[in-house]
């Protein structure tokens, strides 16, 4: 991916990808114990499906109209001609390691929710902006996830700090001494 390396995203437009991106994930409860990355896109009306349910042939073709420049991952955003209806499509290579498979879906999912239609430097820079904020955001579900169980913290300052997460992404007024003290 060097030709992304001399691509420079604005930062208002940086800024806007993240918050899309964090945004996404707090409507879609992503601090629930039973959230699902699958789940949440399918009912978005995204299909997500591994390489290994194609048929070669077919896999070929959707590469044709992949909208990004990833190989072990496609995605599809395009409308059909015939029914007029969306066409959204996630694929990832699932020979690989399955560590992998979330941040491909992730960025995959970013050319969906950002609306590329084609491939470009700039749709690939966005798509690796938005997939490292959510990968960012469950990791820090996971520390303190973590933290919870080793400090036995009570479920409610666990429900503060999502809630101040929530509130600082909706740019909403927190104030944050108060509670710590």
């Amino acid at each position: 991916m060097e030709y992304i390396q001399n691509f420079n995203i604005p930062p208002w437009r940086t800024e806007k990808i993240i918050k899309t991106a964090i945004s996404d994930l707090i409507e879609s409860d992503f601090t629930a114990k039973d959230f699902s990355l699958i789940k949440m896109l399918e009912r978005k009306g995204i299909k997500v499906k591994p390489f290994s349910k194609f048929k070669p042939e077919n896999l070929s073709k959707l590469r044709k109209m992949n909208v990004s420049f990833r190989t072990d991952g496609l995605c599809l955003n395009c409308t059909d001609e015939t029914t007029n209806k969306r066409c959204q499509l996630i694929a990832y290579d699932d020979t690989l390691d399955s560590k992998f498979h979330c941040l491909v879906i992730f960025h995959e999912y970013a050319h969906i929710k950002l609306n590329h239609t084609q491939q470009s430097v700039a749709g690939e820079a966005e798509a690796i902006c938005f997939a490292t904020a959510v990968t960012l955001l469950f990791l820090i579900r996971e520390i303190i996830n973590c933290l919870t169980i080793l400090t036995d913290a009570p479920t409610e300052k666990v429900e503060w700090f999502y809630g101040l997460i929530k509130e600082k992404i909706k740019g909403g007024n927190y104030d944050l001494d108060s509670k710590i003290l």
